[in-house]
């Protein structure tokens, strides 16, 4: 029994493909030098503290200054990319 179990075994490993694979050469990596950049200052927010309408003001506020924290993140990681 365990030779038919064999016999069986190594002809679906042979029609499988996990005999014979060719190897295939790797390729050298290089690695670049690590990115020097500083991280961008944003300006201080207002407070979104208080009721809706205090809320709703600082939130209009800080729209803009959120962009524009947002867009220089955004330029500093395409430097290092």
């Amino acid at each position: 029994m365990k030779m038919i179990y064999l016999m069986v075994l190594t002809v679906v490993l042979l029609f499988s493909g996990c005999v014979g694979k060719e190897v295939v050469p790797c390729e050298p990596i290089t690695i670049t030098k690590k990115c020097e950049t500083k991280k961008p200052k944003c300006e201080e927010l207002t407070n979104e503290s208080g009721d809706i309408v205090q809320w709703t003001k600082a939130r209009l506020e800080n729209y803009p200054k959120l962009q524009s924290c947002l867009y220089d993140f955004e330029a500093a990681l395409e430097k290092c990319l």
